[in-house]
Order: C-alpha cells, then structure tokens, then sequence
C-alpha cells in the first residue's frame, strides 16, 4: 500500500475503520523522509476532521516512528578488518542480499571468507520527526507567542476548522494528507482550501467513500483515483478485523403516529409544499423515537441484560440526538454508565474510553459522530445501534471503532429499528451496507426479531 502511494504521488487509499491507518501513513512519511533530498519534500501536512483525532493521530505517528537503530560493529579476526553496517543495511553476498546480522562463517565479504566474526550491537538514539499539533489546544499553551516551526522535515497535523482560520500561519507545505477524505465533499470550505494548494503530492484516506456522486467525484478531483482499496472481509481473514454477529430488532408500534398529516409551518399556515412536508415528517419521525421512553426502556434493559449475563464484556449504545442520548443515560441503572456526545471534553472522552479498555461491566452511551471519527475503542464486545436519523456510511463508520480483535473474536451487533416510514428505509440502507461492507445476507446470517410495543 505505501509502495503504491509512493509511485502514484497522489491519490486515495480506502482503509476501513481499525485497519492500521496511521502505521500506514507513518510507513509513507518514512519513506518521503528517506528521499527528502530528491523529492524536495521537507513539509507534510495531515489534515484530520476534529481535535481528538489531531491528538490521537500525534501519538500513533510519534509511536510508530523507531527513536533507536542498531548499529553492528563487524571485525573479521583474518584480517583484522573492521566494518560498521546499520541493521537495515542490506549486503549483496553471492546475488543474495542479506542483513548484517545474518552473516556467518564461510560466507565472502569484500573478496575474502568469512573465518572469524565478531558482531557487537550498538543502539543509538536517531533524531525523532518532528510531528507539530497545531491546533487551538496547543495555541493556548503559546500564551500569545507566535507559532514557530523547525526547519527540519516535519509533519504538521492540524483539524479542518483550525486550518480554516489559521492556516496563513503554517510554513510553505509540499504535501498534503487528509483523513477522513469521504467528509471533502463538493463545495464545502476544506475541499476548496486543499484544491487551491498547488502541489502534485496530495493523498486522501476513508473507510468508505460519500453516498452521493457529485461528492465521490469532487474527493477524485481533489486527490485522485484509488490506490488500493482493503475490504473489511479481507482484514477479518487475516484476524485483523474481527467477526460480526448481527441481529436487527424491530419495534413494532401498534399505534402509530401520523407525522404527514396537518403539518403547520412557524405562521400558523398549513404546509403544502410535497418536499416540505416530507422533510418536517422526517423530523418528526425522528425526534419521536428518539426519546420514545417505551422503546429507549427495551434498549436499556438489553445492555443491562448483557452485561449482567457476559460479565466480561462492555456494551456500546450508539444514538443519534442529544435528547435521544440523554433519555437512555437517565433510564440506565448501572453505575458504570457513561456518556459521550460533543459536550464532553476530549479529554473526559479518552478518559472513558481508558476505562474500558481496561475493565469489564461498562455500557457506554455515545454520539454516532463523536465515535466515529477519533475514538479508538479496544474492549468493546456488544454494539446496540437506536439510531434514527444517521446516514449508513456513517453507521459503518462508528461500527468499525468496535471492531479491534482485542479480548474477542465475534462483535455482537443489535440493530434497532421501528416500523415507521423512514426507520424502515434507513434500515433497508443498512441492510445493503452489511452486505458490501460484511457479507452479511439477510436470511442466511440473520433473520429480524421483532418486539411488540403497545
């Protein structure tokens, strides 16, 4: 994958969600590094969507970067010759190239056999990249100092909004990288920003690509064709990715709202326009079943269920609005609750996420978008989706975060669903989604349960 991107110069990498990513980019900085005296390249800039990710993308990279080489000390006793070779050295021995530790006795170096060897290791320090968070965090602790930036290579990670506003103060930049491509839609302000960059090297990385073609077109123009494209079922093989469980709920409602008819706009007057009054009966759909207490009751006492039966799993409630949010987290009873939408800090964020990382017992109730992008969450057994309104790739999305092989090998997913106009068709949606992206098929993977709600 990073060889292809190294040849191509630009274009786009399709990875899905606990594929390695970073490793991946961290592999093709190295690379451009290692040439930066031809390409010319000394400034990289990594583009993600939220602050989160600018932290949690600074970490991987930094760790990812090897801070110690070895080095080999070789003397040979016949001749008292004394050579020294880095590990990543390759030598050429008889049209075969081999590293410095493998050499051996009989071999012929420099015209000579091998008789005697004698290998020390030395490690020494190299100098680490100089991976730069710029963003409104670090801007605080400058204390209104102006930024500085070393002349050295260097990779500056920066979010879409603080780039927008700030991004007259960032040195001259010779590559662009930008996460989370499928988010570069047409027309919106970071697609227009990363077009008006005029530099050849350009690349985009995403689990899945938008829905919409006029934006899979407009992520094309920007960054180029698709280098390499990994699939979920692929990863899942090679126990990457783990397996997937599914099993949809449907709440069957014997009463049922009627959310089209007598829609009134803020005047007082009728609504009559069609698209209007699909869209308000859209809304209202939603926004009912989010905070309908019967079914957001049935939700709760499943995760409860769960936890108390698998006591060594963590649960996942995944929500759409803050009110359907809210309704869950007061109905749950355990006291190893917690809740994630976007007034929660980042910090307190991660904070919950390292709890469960490292205990069992927890059902965690969060926002599609906040886990989504930047949360990395290891020790999740059970994901129980009560969306409404969340557009399906997005769905994928926040489902792959709980798809790390950690403590498992199967991730149970429930899919809750209602048997209201447009809670059926975004279901319907999924269903296709499970079948690209997991090769699930309805009737032989799984078949729908359905609950009734009186």
């Amino acid at each position: 994958m990073v060889e292809s991107m190294c040849k191509a110069g630009r274009g786009i990498i399709l990875s899905p969600t606990r594929s390695g990513k970073s490793l991946i980019l961290s592999g093709l900085f190295h690379n451009v590094f290692l040439n930066s005296s031809k390409n010319k390249i000394k400034n990289i800039l990594l583009i993600v969507p939220n602050l989160q990710l600018v932290q949690q993308m600074k970490s991987d990279i930094t760790d990812y970067y090897s801070k110690y080489n070895r080095i080999y000390n070789i003397t040979f006793k016949d001749s008292n010759n004394k050579v020294s070779l880095d590990d990543n050295e390759e030598i050429e021995i008889n049209n075969e190239k081999i590293f410095p530790r493998e050499l051996k006795k009989g071999m012929v170096l420099f015209g000579k056999e091998i008789k005697s060897i004698k290998i020390d290791e030395t490690l020494i320090e190299k100098s680490p990249w100089n991976v730069i968070e710029f963003s409104a965090a670090e801007d605080k602790k400058l204390k209104g100092n102006p930024w500085e930036f070393p002349n050295e290579n260097k990779i500056i990670i920066t979010n879409s909004q603080w780039l927008l506003l700030h991004g007259n103060l960032l040195p001259h930049i010779d590559m662009v990288v930008c996460d989370e491509v499928h988010q570069s839609k047409s027309g919106n302000a970071i697609t227009k920003l990363i077009q008006s960059i005029d530099i050849p090297y350009k690349f985009g990385c995403t689990g899945t690509l938008p829905e919409d073609e006029k934006d899979k077109w407009a992520v094309a123009g920007t960054f180029g064709p698709i280098l390499r494209k990994l699939t979920v079922t692929e990863l899942q093989e090679k126990h990457v990715l783990t397996s997937i469980k599914l099993q949809p709920i449907e709440f069957f409602h014997v009463k049922k709202e009627n959310f089209r008819e007598s829609q009134y706009d803020e005047n007082g007057n009728q609504v009559k326009d069609p698209f209007e009054i699909a869209q308000k009966e859209y809304q209202n759909e939603s926004m009912y079943l989010g905070i309908y207490k019967p079914c957001n009751k049935k939700i709760v006492a499943l995760a409860e269920s769960l936890v108390k039966k698998y006591v060594d799993w963590n649960v996942l409630i995944l929500f759409d609005y803050i009110s359907q949010g809210e309704s869950l987290y007061n109905l749950c009873n355990t006291e190893k609750k917690y809740f994630i939408d976007g007034s929660v800090k980042v910090k307190d964020r991660q904070n919950i996420v390292n709890t469960a990382d490292n205990s069992t017992g927890n059902i965690i109730i969060g926002n599609t978008k906040c886990i989504g992008t930047g949360l990395t969450l290891k020790n999740i057994h059970c994901i129980i989706l009560c969306i409404v309104g969340q557009s399906a790739t997005k769905t994928i999305q926040a489902v792959g975060r709980g798809m790390a092989t950690n403590n498992k090998s199967t991730l149970m997913l429930f899919d809750i669903f209602n048997n209201y106009k447009y809670s059926q068709k975004h279901f319907k949606e999924r269903t296709e989604k499970y079948q690209e992206y997991y090769n699930l098929k309805f009737g032989k993977d799984y078949q729908i349960k359905k609950l009734i709600i009186e």
